[in-house]
């Protein structure tokens, strides 16, 4: 079918929007997809001349597209750009027909930037960012060298860098300091295989004047840092990440950071931010940061920890906390949960770190009747300190009072914590509506872990959908050691198998009073 086909086809469906005022028109036709505005100027003039003024587009700033004829770039630069995903922009501004530092022909229109890569040049992304600054709402940076070079050794005045993004709610800001050998964004691999030192941050460079500038009303931050660190980087970039954080305490509702270093600053070096970077923070306004509704704090560095440690525990409103810090106390989360009951409803908390009796040097179990408040809870995570998982020959309980969780927990996931297996057969009642069930390393002997009895209570959940337990137990007796046989046989497993893992085969969730049939379970 030809295009004037398609045309006549929609003539008549589209004819009657005639009849209505043109800012109804101009709201419908930014409705439409793409293609259907487009084809929608062929009917007549009048809408042609409506879709180019009113229609926001969303498009791909590729310049390695169309080059053979040079059109891609200055049609695309032309359109009324809504969104704008930048692939591919390193040539000159003066390539794109403006006059100026102007790229786009309605900058005032633009909502949200990415760059997806780093094929950008320092100045293309000044030019973008000076003409959508005042009206952009998500920001969307993926950056790595050439990009983070210091913009004054591009002649480039740092004065002429310093945005106001007013009304900017969105902000994702991936940043690298390791050069990369592919075109691709730098992965984190590459930075622990690369050759040479790491690049040296600049104080005026674009991502670090980024974050320090002023942003007013930012509801959603995530910031992914992955760089060989030394102490100095690590020091500078934190303490940016906190000076941003403090700055949007007002409107800040969720915060997710990535910090991954490569082989550069040890792990379990801790050590506070060093004095020039602390005189940078404002640590009463960074204080009054506690309205938090969700948090993801991924940090393989210990530098400057604390202050990471005072953001959470400052908070009163959480609904969802992830976190991954060096070093992860029992005492600082059992506060942030208390202070937190009424709201939380997922909870992953990874290198907990166990206390320790003064007295006996004796390991304190984490006690889970602290989770008995959270009403509203629906998925927990918790995964032993990686540096304290050496056990020694007399094994004592780690995580106890399993039978305090609320009733609407779903998903369970228990890692590297001895359990008791009287614990767990308290925990796996049929009143309760767990859907997903992992357990690792939760005790392989002796009164730990998953024997036989407890595998039996978990398949037979009325709700269950998915099982993952590694090792079991057969050191309690002979019994208990035939149950699990007898479960492992039926679901294709060799006997004394250590991993065992079910999936329901029918996806949809059975109702709470059902028993779960053997055959609706399948081998993995």
């Amino acid at each position: 079918m030809s295009q004037n086909q398609v045309v006549d086809k929609n003539v008549t469906e589209i004819v009657p929007m005639l009849t209505l005022p043109a800012e109804i028109r101009g709201q419908i036709f930014n409705l439409l997809p793409s293609k259907d505005a487009t084809t929608c100027r062929l009917v007549c003039n009048q809408f042609k001349a409506e879709v180019d003024e009113f229609v926001e587009f969303s498009a791909d700033l590729d310049e390695t597209q169309g080059n053979e004829n040079g059109w891609y770039l200055p049609r695309i630069l032309n359109l009324r750009l809504r969104e704008v995903a930048v692939k591919s922009l390193v040539g000159p501004p003066c390539l794109f027909g403006h006059v100026g530092t102007q790229l786009l022909r309605y900058p005032h229109l633009l909502r949200r930037l990415r760059v997806v890569n780093s094929k950008i040049s320092v100045e293309n992304l000044h030019y973008l960012l000076l003409d959508s600054a005042t009206t952009l709402r998500h920001l969307d940076l993926n950056l790595a060298p050439p990009v983070t070079t210091s913009p004054t050794e591009l002649g480039l005045s740092p004065d002429k860098f310093s945005y106001k993004f007013k009304n900017v709610t969105h902000l994702s800001l991936s940043i690298s300091t390791v050069p990369s050998a592919t075109e691709e964004a730098v992965h984190f691999v590459e930075a622990q295989v690369m050759r040479g030192p790491p690049m040296a941050i600049q104080e005026d460079a674009i991502p670090i004047l980024l974050l320090s500038s002023k942003f007013d009303c930012i509801r959603n931050l995530r910031v992914q840092i992955r760089c060989c660190l030394g102490f100095r980087q690590a020091s500078q970039l934190s303490a940016l990440v906190l000076r941003l954080v403090s700055k949007s305490y007002q409107s800040l509702k969720s915060f997710d950071l990535d910090l991954i270093q490569g082989h550069g600053l040890p792990v379990s070096e801790e050590k506070p931010l060093a004095d020039s970077d602390m005189e940078k923070i404002d640590i009463a306004t960074l204080n009054r940061v506690t309205a938090l509704e969700n948090i993801r704090i991924i940090n393989s560095t210990a530098v400057g920890i604390t202050l990471w440690q005072n953001v959470l525990a400052n908070q009163k409103k959480l609904k969802c906390m992830e976190t991954d810090i060096l070093p992860a106390p029992a005492a600082l989360f059992r506060q942030i949960i208390l202070n937190n009951k009424l709201t939380l409803t997922e909870v992953d908390i990874g290198d907990l770190t166990l206390d320790i009796d003064e007295e006996t040097g004796k390991i304190l179990p984490f006690d889970m009747a602290i989770f008995a408040n959270c009403l509203h809870l629906t998925k927990l995570t918790l995964d032993r300190n990686s540096l304290t998982r050496r056990r020694g020959p007399v094994q004592e309980a780690e995580l106890i009072q399993l039978s305090h969780l609320p009733e609407k927990v779903t998903e369970l996931n228990i890692n590297y914590f001895l359990v008791p297996s009287d614990e767990l057969m308290s925990l796996f009642n049929p009143t309760r509506g767990l859907i997903l069930i992992s357990l690792t390393q939760c005790g392989d002997s002796g009164p730990f872990g998953v024997h036989g009895s407890v595998l039996q209570k978990i398949i037979t959940l009325p709700t269950i959908q998915f099982i993952e337990i590694s090792p079991l137990n057969y050191s309690v007796d002979v019994t208990e050691s035939q149950k699990l046989d007898l479960i492992l046989t039926t679901f294709g497993y060799p006997k004394k198998h250590s991993y065992f893992q079910l999936r329901r085969v029918d996806a949809s969730t059975p109702d709470k009073d059902s028993k779960v049939d053997l055959d609706d379970l399948e081998f993995q």
